[in-house]
């Protein structure tokens, strides 16, 4: 996320104390290839000299030893030219010294004989372990020793894990080598994965544990074992072997920590990475977990202890965690994170990987953090919480993926990402399972163990994706000639050739090693090597920050990265066309910040750490956010547990969790609605938020949705309105009453829904709004239909209720018949939208557009969407948000929508899609969601969701193959299909209405980031006082289906406006708003009566989050109306400030509008300095006046 160039500032407080040229040393980097072909070339092996695969015979049967082996990279005899380390599992290992670039020479035996023996061989990294100037190499093995082969400094190694303690015999993944106490010596992680037989009786474990150095397949454990459970011949484990943490207390000392350190992961270990994400200048790590055993996220407290922080700070992971990656993705300074899972970009594996899901809804509701099998993509926001946004960039899905690695491939200055891919045995193929089981349940295990050895591998396309800013990313493997299809696990980016960009190195399975060759030759890039000094000899673990070509580049110097494999101790920085750094910037593992100064392209830079310089570098002071959370005391909104899926198995998203609604009276008095079973709250405001006052009447228990405070009975109090609606109830009348509660004017509150309102018809409504629609006098309500109970997506009627003298009458019907139609309405705002002086209304739904009726004079509401331009813009419009956004003095609109972070994608031409009929013929109201794929109409559901809910699925299917071949009219005819109700979407951007007036509206989408998460209530105010109005967005949805999973990449959002139309978001370390939570409702407060709008978040089960405006601007105005008796607050009036010449600035006031929510009945202003300013009024009935406004008071009222 974007910031202010904060490195600028913190390069000016590094020096050194000798000469930087001094501690700089150059070497020229080599003159690059260039070709007539794509970005990359695949070198063939007998040109390169490197010809290795890597091995691993079908006769075994441990499923742990097809997640394959990985390599390394590094220049251990110091030549100049790095060497590759290539790790077998059948084989032998092979270490190559490259002779010349891109031309090797196997010296596996006569560097010392580092063929790895027989052990099954998973990861290597080079890494100077006793810290005398040159790389040793570590080696994982499976159930057999690991090795360390030390380096002689003659280009050759001898073995000695044993003499040092760093032999580990166990199911060993990652070695990942970092300082992570800062002591100037390597600790070691040792990353694990499947203990053999680890549920096992302790006798059979000690007789089946194999030999030292020895290979053993499944069968002969499963002679010995008769009553252990087996699938695939594997044994069915709860978890993994612990990990280890191992400190460096000088060479020959190695001590295990872990258990004094507080890490205490035994998950089924694929990829462990360090990297420092809250840049506190200790090491954090993150270890990537396979199946239900959990990532964490491991927070180096900077004291030798770790604190598990990934419920805190995900909001969802993986489900199968494999390679990770680190990386500036925005170019903001902050390190964001990948992790990689198997989500197919394909719909028939996406359908056959989906496999039996309903065993898994469980643990896909109640696992914390949540796991999802797709990818996660972290984006770092400085707070306490990362934005989730796998789908927002389009790195969600990457198919089987074992390698992520971000670096920057075309040298434009933005990283781009790598993913290796493969299946080496589909044991995961839900059609062989069954075969499986029934060989083995019939005795035939050697049958059933010949069955799992010849499933076939699944060859899938490694992927590279080319980041194109603002988090978007393409795929451009083919493009760039790098889409090799193979099983491809282990892989390294590096600069082989030393000509200043990246190329590629792959360990595949069963099939020779891959090296691509880049020739880049249109950008430019730094290179930059570091040579510790009183740090570790490589600065592993340095950070190091460039300022090049008009951007912030950040990065780390770490080993393990990616996926079994050991990565070069080199920086490599594009710079696009630029010809040098402006300025680099090492902070050493010490904290030691030593500034490089201007280093130019071209050459390979080694930059020496300064043995005098102690300066130790200073965080940037702390800037105060723009607001600060209060205390809100007695508000708990507390669901039940309710099964939406019981009646509707198919439901896309939940209905029972809709709420809470916030209201906001005049006197700063709040309302909290309830859930199903669960009374509303009143709040008063009080010295430190907000603090519980009264519950209030709900004899029916209803839930309750929207809220509206007014003046119904013109008595000089406001009272109160709470709609009833949710799917608890089904279609009971009697708890699906709307509420008039009147103020006695004493604090009491008296409900006389029955003698004021019409009688309910059984309808679930949602949102309220009030204006005077026929400008009597009084406030009039729209009530919008939400849904229908167990049979969505039908809706209810919304209505338009009249208020005739305190009582109420519906004249839908007569008045704004379109109102009956209007879907699944989730939000409504009066506005007036062409300036005639009669609010017009605009009604949000799902699968509809944002509708506009339009007010003939008080007599009638007329749909006049179509005539505005808005009919074809089809959307989940959550909520809406009036204000002049470009100052050219009418009203324009924005609107929250689904975003674009989920799997559901919607154009014009690719509309999503829902049929709803009773396809089964059993009196239910199925739903079949769909989507398109090119010329191709497809499920979105897959077979065992869809066969759950109607049988007859898996009856015509009886294979997860042939149903995922299948298209949707295969499915479900297309006669079927033709009769069904078929709702739409063609957009799901959260966006801005833009008036043109006669012209109509032009709908602009809101910035990419703004996509990240649902958004709900969104309200339109000044919040920094710069005079333009910014958005403040509630995000995120828990409702989706278990298998969708939660839609939580966001923290809701401040769009910050700076110019006509124009808006950016601030993340939650400047903005100070971070809701890690089902955020639904939000309203404008001004809680303290200082002039500043502060805000109001209504949070699904959790209650209410109030902020506070702390912003220094000095000339914030709050503009208050004293109406008539029937409309005391001047509901419908619009205010316009003029200031000399300066545009506009219009606003209205509001009841309603958001989402569920009502802000308070205020016009916020930012005053101009130094010129006489006058605002205008035009009451609700048409009536204007004009007013000279001074600044001396924050806050003023203004009577009629």
């Amino acid at each position: 996320m974007r910031t202010v160039p904060w490195i600028l500032l913190a390069l000016a407080a590094c020096h050194s104390d000798e000469s930087t040229d001094a501690l700089v040393t150059d070497v020229p980097l080599r003159a690059r290839s260039i070709g007539d072909g794509p970005r990359f070339a695949k070198l063939d092996p007998a040109t390169t000299g490197l010809e290795f695969q890597n091995l691993l015979e079908r006769r075994h049967n441990l499923p742990y030893l097809y997640n394959g082996a990985g390599l390394a990279v590094g220049d251990y005899d110091d030549d100049g030219l790095p060497d590759i380390y290539l790790v077998s599992q059948d084989g032998p290992n092979k270490l190559f010294r490259q002779t010349s670039p891109l031309r090797f020479e196997d010296v596996t035996e006569s560097a010392g004989g580092l063929d790895g023996g027989a052990a099954w061989g998973t990861m290597a990294t080079f890494a100077d372990v006793d810290d005398d100037g040159d790389l040793d190499l570590y080696v994982c093995n499976l159930e057999a020793p690991n090795l360390l082969y030390q380096n002689r400094g003659d280009g050759t190694f001898v073995e000695c894990a044993g003499k040092l303690g760093l032999g580990f015999v166990g199911a060993c993944t990652t070695a990942a080598f970092a300082d992570y106490d800062n002591d100037g010596d390597l600790d070691l992680y040792l990353l694990t994965n499947r203990i053999l037989g680890a549920m096992l009786p302790a006798e059979l474990i000690a007789d089946i544990t194999p030999p030292a150095d020895t290979r053993l397949t499944i069968e002969g454990i499963v002679e010995k074992d008769a009553t252990c459970r087996v699938r695939y011949g594997e044994f069915t484990f709860l978890g993994g072997q612990p990990d280890r943490l191992i400190r460096n207390d000088g060479y020959a000392r190695w001590v295990d920590v872990t258990e004094a350190s507080g890490i205490h992961d035994a998950g089924m270990g694929l990829s462990a990475t360090w990297w420092d994400f809250d840049d506190d200048g200790f090491l954090d790590l993150y270890v990537a977990n396979d199946l239900e055993s959990p990532d964490v996220l491991w927070r180096n407290r900077g004291d030798g202890t770790f604190e598990d922080v990934s419920e805190r700070a995900l909001p969802h992971t993986a489900y199968y965690g494999m390679g990770s990656d680190f990386g500036d993705l925005d170019n903001d300074g902050r390190f964001d994170f990948c992790v990689a899972d198997m989500s197919s970009r394909t719909h028939y594996m996406s359908k056959m990987l989906m496999g039996n899901m309903g065993d898994r809804r469980w643990f896909l509701e109640n696992a914390r953090p949540p796991q999802y099998m797709r990818n996660a993509v972290y984006l770092n926001t400085g707070a306490d919480r990362f934005l989730e946004a796998a789908y927002l960039t389009g790195l969600a899905s990457t198919d089987w993926t074992w390698t992520v690695r971000f670096a920057d491939l075309d040298n434009d200055g933005r990283l781009d990402l790598f993913a290796t891919n493969g299946i080496p045995r589909f044991d995961n193929d839900p059609d062989a399972q069954p075969e499986f089981r029934r060989l083995w349940e019939l005795g035939e295990r050697e049958r059933a163990l010949d069955f799992a050895r010849n499933l076939p591998p699944v060859r899938e396309t490694n992927l590279a994706f080319r980041n194109l800013g603002d988090y978007h990313f393409e795929e451009v493997g083919t493009a760039w000639g790098i889409a090799e299809q193979s099983v491809s696990q282990g892989a390294v980016l590096t600069d082989l050739d030393r000509d200043g960009d990246l190329d590629v190195v792959i360990n595949n399975m069963n099939a020779p090693a891959s090296v691509y060759e880049n020739r880049t030759a249109d950008a430019n890039a730094l290179v930059l090597r570091l040579q510790g000094e009183r740090d570790n000899s490589f600065g592993v673990g340095a950070r190091i920050e460039v300022a090049a070509g008009g951007r912030i580049h950040a990065r780390q110097v770490v080993l393990a990265r990616g996926y079994l494999s050991g990565n070069e101790a080199i920086v490599h920085i594009g710079i696009g066309a630029a010809e040098r750094a402006d300025s680099v910037r090492v902070v050493w593992p010490s904290g030691q910040c030593q500034d490089a100064g201007s280093l130019a392209a071209g050459a390979l830079h080694t930059i020496r750490q300064d043995p005098e310089v102690r300066t130790l570098s200073e965080p940037a002071p702390p800037t105060q956010p723009l607001f600060d959370r209060l205390e809100v005391r007695g508000a708990r909104h507390q669901e039940r547990d309710f099964d939406d899926y019981a009646v509707q198995p198919l439901l896309p998203h939940r209905h029972s969790r809709m709420g809470p609604g916030v209201a906001i009276a005049a006197d700063g008095t709040t309302v909290m609605t309830g859930a199903a079973g669960q009374p509303s709250v009143r709040l008063q405001p009080g010295p430190k938020g907000l603090d519980r006052a009264t519950e209030l009447p709900d004899p029916a228990e209803a839930e309750q949705l929207g809220a509206l405070w007014f003046d119904y009975d013109s008595d000089g109090d406001e009272d109160l309105y709470l709609v009833a609606g949710g799917v608890e109830h089904g279609d009971d009348p009697i708890r699906l009453q709307d509420h008039l509660l009147r103020n006695d004017g004493d604090g009491r509150f008296v409900d006389v829904s029955v003698s004021v309102l019409p009688k309910s018809s059984a309808e679930g409504h949602g949102p309220v709004a009030a204006a005077d629609f026929d400008r009597d006098g009084d406030l009039d309500l729209f009530v919008g239909g939400r849904v229908t109970a167990g049979r969505y997506p039908e809706a209810p009627p919304s209505r338009l209720l009249r208020n005739d003298d305190g009582v109420f009458e519906d004249v839908t019907d007569r008045l704004a018949p379109g109102l009956l139609t209007a879907g699944l309405v989730t939000s409504a705002i009066w506005s007036d939208v062409d300036a005639d002086g009669f609010v017009d209304l605009l009604v949000t739904a799902h699968w509809e557009p944002v509708r506009l009726f339009a007010n003939q004079g008080g007599q009638r509401l007329v749909d006049r969407t179509a005539a505005v331009g808005l009919a074809e813009h089809l959307g989940l419009w959550n909520g809406i948000a009036a204000g002049d956004f470009d100052r050219d003095g009418d009203i324009d609109f924005a609107v929250t929508n689904l975003g674009w972070n989920s799997k559901y994608k919607a154009s014009t031409d690719h509309p999503m899609e829902i049929y709803a009929a009773d396809f089964d013929q059993n009196g239910t109201f199925d739903i079949v969601e769909a989507k398109h794929s090119g010329d191709r109409h497809l499920p979105v559901r897959g077979r065992s969701c869809s066969s759950q809910a109607m049988p007859f699925i898996a009856s015509k299917f009886r294979t997860f193959d042939s149903f995922a071949r299948a298209t949707l009219d295969e499915i479900y005819t297309p006669a079927a299909l033709a009769k069904a109700r078929l709702c739409r979407a063609t957009t799901l951007a959260s966006s801005l209405l833009v008036n043109h007036g006669s012209a109509g509206f032009e709908v602009r989408e809101l910035p990419r980031l703004a996509q990240i998460a649902p958004g709900f209530g969104i309200v339109a105010v000044d919040l920094d006082g710069d005079g333009w109005l910014d958005l403040a967005i509630a995000q995120n949805s828990y409702s989706p289906e278990p298998e969708t999973g939660r839609m939580d990449g966001g923290v809701s959002a401040i769009l910050r406006g700076t110019g006509p139309m124009e808006f950016h978001v601030i993340g939650p370390a400047e903005s100070g708003i971070l809701l890690a939570s089902d955020t639904k409702s939000l309203a404008v407060a001004d809680h303290d009566a200082d002039g500043r709008p502060d805000l109001l978040f209504g949070i699904n089960d959790e209650g209410l989050a109030l902020f506070e405006n702390r912003s220094d601007a000095a000339r914030f105005l709050a503009v208050r109306l004293r109406g008539t008796a029937g409309n005391p607050s001047g509901i419908g009036a619009r205010l316009t400030l003029r200031a000399g010449d300066a545009a506009p600035h219009v606003r209205e006031i509001h009841a309603g509008g958001s989402y569920l929510a009502q802000s308070t009945a205020a016009a916020f202003f930012a005053l101009p300095v130094g010129v006489s300013t006058r605002l205008e009024i035009r009451w609700p009935d048409g009536s204007a006046t004009t007013h000279e406004i001074d600044g001396a008071d924050r806050v003023v009222t203004i009577s009629r």
